[in-house]
């Protein structure tokens, strides 16, 4: 799991005497409340929503017009809407806080269950236009539909693959959908990842309620994906959304999101909802309807599709999100990087805010994702390489960076490649002393030490003595020391050079009495040369030491020694003249 470190700028909205009422709750905890009014007619979003939801349209087009421009234009609108004048100040204020001497990231919180018709309209479209950026594809700012329930999110340990359950249902009844076209693009987007061992997705063998639960039952899923139709019942403020199941002979069978939620309350804590309404043209898109009503029911997160979406931007949507997901990232951080990368690719459609995140849980956190495993080396090269490919493509920024630490998730920042630390720790007059400082501890949570103490060097040159740096620094040096003399400790092991092993052994030994296996490897080096098991020096201070177990279980290497600088299995060594060996010598950790 990789948590990042959010500041949360938590806007509510509720109907006032003449229009709405918006409180603004920036992080330093100051309110500001402002009045304002539904900045579209119908028609007006309608002729936006239609220009920016085009699927990609061919050659590019200039800045000026096309899908962007129409976007830049109606977030404005929805901007200024929102962010009138003292609203505008205080954002903007908690925008230079998070990119300022401590930068954190922001995660913008929008509450419209005091104003739920508000939903209709596509926030995810809000464009600054004095800082030139529309704000859900800032790598530095998550804008989410927030939910507060007073039921806590209870995190969910996942040891991988993340399980998926999917259905594509299109009943007889209502306008057809192309199922086998759907189920080929999500099973087509997730390939890699299956490969690799990261996801698993299952498909419903019926399109039914009953199927569903009787699925359920029978295996863990973490993640429900749904496509199909969806339809509202009711009417004003009191409208519900419903999937549409089907029944055993295949017309609709309505499903509401409150039976879901029960279905689901187990192991589901997250669901990916692409329903439409076919031609009913009703600007509030049932997907919205069932998510909200999804995250009463007590599911932590909801992706659902306010328009129609495109195959061309719904395969590398749900490629990116979930290959974000398998990593470890938060929801929201997935969705914006999901977002980023296919607004980068397709900058004649706007297709890019057509997925929304509901979200209850407070930190965008819904999974504990443990260590990947593979089963053979194809396999784990494979899981590297979606990985780095992942990482590269999230354009992580210095706020995720820290969040890893914070996570104390070790698993996790292994998966971090060295080049992406790197780029970060390296270069940059602008590059400050907690940027350095945080850095050196990933490295060290890593146990790359050479890397740490390179940025303690950086660190303490801009900001001499900063923070607790001089302990944290004679520590990465010190495992440093240990980490050289054990590899050089294993090479002459598996050389069988018994005198090398008990000197760097002694070495080792010194300076960290219970460091690894060094004990048991010192101990059966001499004897091989015929003598008898000692201690090999006195600890600092010239106390005797303190008793050590009979036996020391071997503990893997450090990640700084390759795999390939050692044997898979060591070869036994000759006897000693005149002795019979009692046993094989303890094989190196695998």
């Amino acid at each position: 799991m990789i948590s990042r470190t959010l500041a949360d700028f938590d806007i509510s909205v509720t109907h006032g005497d003449s229009g709405y009422i918006a409180t603004l709750r920036a992080p330093d905890g100051r309110r500001v409340q402002i009045n304002f009014q539904q900045p579209f007619e119908e028609y007006q979003l309608k002729y936006y929503v239609a220009e920016v939801t085009r699927g990609p349209q061919g050659p590019r087009r200039s800045s000026k017009e096309g899908a962007d421009a129409v976007a830049r234009e109606m977030g404005t609108t929805l901007f200024a809407a929102m962010f009138a004048g003292a609203a505008q100040q205080r954002l903007d204020a908690a925008l230079d806080a998070a990119g300022g001497a401590q930068p954190g990231g922001l995660r913008l919180r929008l509450d419209l269950s005091g104003a739920p018709e508000l939903a209709a309209l596509p926030w995810e479209y809000l464009y600054h236009p004095e800082r030139n950026f529309f704000l859900a594809l800032s790598p530095d700012l998550t804008l989410v539909r927030y939910v507060q329930m007073p039921e806590p999110v209870r995190l969910l340990h996942v040891e991988p693959p993340l399980r998926i359950l999917a259905m594509a249902c299109s009943p007889t009844d209502l306008e057809p959908l192309d199922v086998a076209r759907e189920r080929q693009n999500l099973t087509g987007s997730l390939q890699r990842l299956v490969d690799a061992r990261m996801v698993e997705i299952d498909w419903a063998p019926r399109n039914t309620l009953e199927s569903l639960i009787s699925m359920l039952g029978r295996r863990d899923y973490h993640i429900f994906h749904f496509m199909g139709h969806g339809t509202y019942s009711g009417d004003g403020d009191d409208l519900s959304g419903y999937l549409m199941f089907e029944n055993a002979d295949g017309t609709a069978a309505p499903v509401s999101a409150e039976r879901l939620g029960q279905a689901f309350r187990r192991t589901v804590r997250l669901a990916v909802i692409n329903a439409c309404e076919g031609a009913a043209g009703d600007m509030r898109a049932p997907s919205t309807g069932v998510a909200t009503s999804l995250l009463q029911q007590g599911i932590p997160a909801v992706v659902a599709m306010q328009f129609s979406i495109s195959d061309a931007i719904a395969i590398p949507f749900a490629s990116e999100f979930y290959s974000a997901m398998a990593v470890g990232l938060p929801v929201d951080a997935a969705v914006t990087s999901a977002r980023r990368n296919v607004w980068a690719r397709f900058d004649d459609s706007g297709e890019w805010a057509t997925p929304v995140l509901f979200l209850r849980a407070p930190d965008g956190n819904i999974f504990d994702l443990g260590a990947l495993r593979a089963t053979d080396a194809e396999t784990g090269a494979l899981q590297q390489a979606v990985i780095a490919d992942t990482m590269e493509n999230l354009d992580i920024d210095l706020a995720q960076l820290r969040s890893v630490l914070a996570s104390g998730s070790r698993e996790v920042i292994k998966r971090l490649p060295t080049w992406l630390t790197d780029r970060w720790s390296t270069g940059g007059a602008d590059r400050s002393a907690e940027d350095l400082y945080q850095l050196a501890l990933a490295h060290m949570q890593a146990e790359r030490w050479s890397d740490a103490n390179r940025c303690f060097k950086q660190c303490n040159d801009r900001a001499p003595g900063y923070r607790d740096i001089f302990a944290l620094w004679q520590q990465a040096k010190l495992q440093e020391r240990l980490a050289d003399q054990y590899r050089r400790l294993v090479s002459a092991y598996a050389d069988q050079k018994w005198p090398k092993v008990i000197e760097h052994a002694g070495a080792i030994l010194r300076e960290a009495p219970g460091y690894k296996d060094a004990v048991a490897l010192h101990d059966r080096a001499l004897q091989m040369l015929g003598h008898a098991p000692r201690p090999t020096a006195l600890p600092p201070g010239g106390a005797q030491p303190a008793p050590r177990p009979a036996a020391t279980p071997p503990v893997a290497p450090p990640p700084s020694l390759p795999s390939s600088s050692r044997p898979e299995k060591l070869p036994a060594p000759p006897d000693p003249p005149g002795k019979a060996s009692p046993s094989k010598p303890p094989s190196l950790p695998k």
